[in-house]
């Protein structure tokens, strides 16, 4: 008997040390977890605003290229137009639309036209251009930002926190956690 209440003192001390232990190992794992689900939050804000601003961009190209085209066929009705008042104004002055000077007066409405439409276009270009620079740099920045930090990919969700089952199932998961 006298040997088993020496032991005694030494299983409790080791007891509490295995329960200290298991209990460090838990908050490790809990602040770990905690820190993944923060990380992984923080990646799903990020994707949802890129999303948002291709969304955005997209839109935007869209509005570019509709208005473009509005603009070219407001441009070609007001030559339409232009070119009837003029034939009319020609015609009740008694000049010919088909002369020199008539053909010259078309031709410069229609040079205007064109002048127009190819700033209308050049500009649009540009816009279309600062648009896809803009994507083009992002994502070379997301590819540098996944190759410096190679180990937080892909954005996968943390697993959950595993059920406190006692003493000897915390110690395995302290030692196992997968």
């Amino acid at each position: 008997m006298g040997s088993l209440v020496s032991i005694v003192p030494a299983v409790a001390s080791a007891s509490y040390a295995l329960d200290d232990y298991a209990r460090q190992q838990a908050e490790a794992q809990y602040r770990q977890r905690q820190e993944q689900w923060r990380y992984y939050r923080e990646q799903q804000r990020i994707h949802l605003a890129e999303q948002r601003q291709t969304a955005a961009e997209e839109a935007r190209i869209g509005d570019i290229r509709a208005d473009l085209a509005a603009g070219d066929t407001r441009r070609r009705d007001a030559l339409r137009r232009a070119m009837a008042a003029q034939r009319a104004r020609l015609g009740a002055r008694g000049v010919d639309p088909e002369s020199g000077t008539g053909e010259a007066l078309l031709l410069g409405l229609v040079d205007q036209a064109e002048l127009e439409r190819a700033e209308a276009h050049g500009e649009a270009r540009r816009s279309l251009a600062s648009i896809t620079a803009d994507r083009h740099w992002r994502r070379k920045r997301n590819l540098f930002e996944r190759q410096r930090y190679p180990d937080q990919q892909p954005i996968t969700p943390p697993r959950p926190e595993p059920e406190r089952r006692g003493l000897v199932a915390g110690l395995i998961d302290a030692v196992n956690p997968f």
